[in-house]
């Protein structure tokens, strides 16, 4: 039996020596990629990508080219993408300026109380939108008021009720009751 008293030398990340198809990924105690090398990789597949998505071959192309795995390749790009700030979508945030804020509580307070109505008159006379409207109330910088209050029932309207709902109900034969006592 010969011993080989050649070593192998271990693969460094950053060369342009071809890996073997039978190593998967970096082999144990190799060293981390350097940030160049991370920025270069990322460079390379956003100049191979669509949309955020790579091109097919693009990944491997990365990794044959900078000397790491493909999945490697991919989860550095992926990083890179993710740390990037996204675009704000869907509808923007009300304003929160106090002077504005202010302002339109102000017109609110001067419009004559008969156009304070509704809330849709309300949103009317002032110009400002009712959804505004009910965010000041809720938030109480508004307050509602109810003018005119509804009256209450009146002795005779009340009997009336109750012998209407009363004979809508079933009563054991016997049991009579007098509503008048």
């Amino acid at each position: 039996m010969k011993v080989s008293t050649q070593q192998k030398e271990p693969a460094t990340i950053g060369t342009t020596k071809q890996a073997s198809n039978t190593t998967m990924g970096r082999a144990k105690g190799t060293a981390d990629i350097p940030e160049e090398t991370r920025q270069a990789i990322a460079l390379f597949l956003a100049e191979r990508s669509v949309g955020g998505r790579l091109k097919r071959g693009a990944a491997s192309a990365a990794a044959s080219r900078f000397g790491c795995c493909r999945q490697q390749a991919t989860k550095i790009f992926m990083q890179k993408l993710l740390s990037l700030p996204k675009p704000r979508r869907g509808r923007p945030p009300a304003s929160t300026s106090t002077v504005l804020i202010a302002q339109r509580v102000a017109r609110i307070a001067a419009t004559p109380h008969r156009r304070w109505q509704t809330l849709g008159a309300l949103a009317h006379a002032t110009n400002i939108p009712k959804t505004t409207l009910l965010r000041y109330i809720s938030k109480k910088l508004v307050q509602r008021v109810t003018v005119r209050v509804k009256p209450t029932l009146s002795e005779d309207h009340k009997w009336k009720r109750l012998a209407y709902a009363l004979a809508h109900v079933e009563r054991p034969i016997g049991n009579s009751i007098n509503m008048r006592k």
